[in-house]
């Protein structure tokens, strides 16, 4: 079973810390506030207090065989750092981190994370597309310049197959899946042909993505 630490558990890392412990994995829960490891002292597998900028602490984790480690601390950009720092030194293959700015982002990454992610700007974003596009049913931003969308399949689309329609070419967009009658179908095959009910789930640059929904 993949193990998974947690640091800083605001509204962001309790939410990610509450949801990988739902999905069956071991969740270490760290934050220097007693009262935000108390919350999810008892969704997940193990709930610490430990200031991050305390060397001493920080040694004691055990962090060697954790499998991930996602940095979400917002109040205390030091002591994000910190913690991208330890969870490097422990050998942690995967470290995704939280931003507040772009500037944050770009020192985190250069600390050696490997991912940063934007929360309220991804939530921003979601909500306004959610909001203004009628073909466009739901979007995520996985990195500053790739989403994950869903959309219904244009109407120029149905009845052709994807390989006639030649979308990674023309479009510069990957269909992962499609939903049809309430079931996905992964990475479909060339010679599906879609239909005018279907729900393509893709991914591609943000700037695609819209260019695909301002035909619909």
């Amino acid at each position: 079973m993949k193990s998974y630490v947690i640091f800083g558990l605001g509204r962001f890392g309790s939410t990610v810390a509450i949801t990988l412990s739902e999905l069956g994995y071991d969740v270490l829960a760290v934050d220097s506030n007693f009262d935000r490891v108390q919350s999810v002292a008892d969704k997940v597998t193990t709930a610490m207090q430990v200031d991050m900028m305390d060397e001493n602490a920080t040694e004691n984790l055990g962090l060697k065989n954790f499998d991930g480690a996602v940095i979400a601390i917002g109040e205390n950009f030091e002591a994000a750092i910190m913690s991208s720092i330890v969870a490097q030194e422990a050998g942690i293959p995967l470290i995704i981190a939280k931003a507040n700015t772009v500037r944050q982002g770009t020192i985190l990454l250069k600390v050696g994370v490997d991912e940063v992610v934007y929360p309220e700007k991804d939530m921003g974003s979601r909500v306004a597309y959610n909001l203004t596009s009628k073909n466009l049913l739901d979007y995520i931003q996985i990195s500053q310049e790739l989403s994950i969308a869903e959309i219904r399949a244009l109407p120029s689309w149905w009845d052709k197959t994807i390989e006639d329609l030649e979308i990674r070419n023309k479009f510069k967009i990957t269909i992962l899946g499609i939903e049809k009658n309430g079931e996905v179908e992964v990475n479909p095959a060339p010679d599906t042909v879609l239909k005018n009910d279907d729900i393509l789930i893709i991914v591609g640059k943000d700037e695609d993505i819209k260019m695909v929904e301002k035909k619909s």
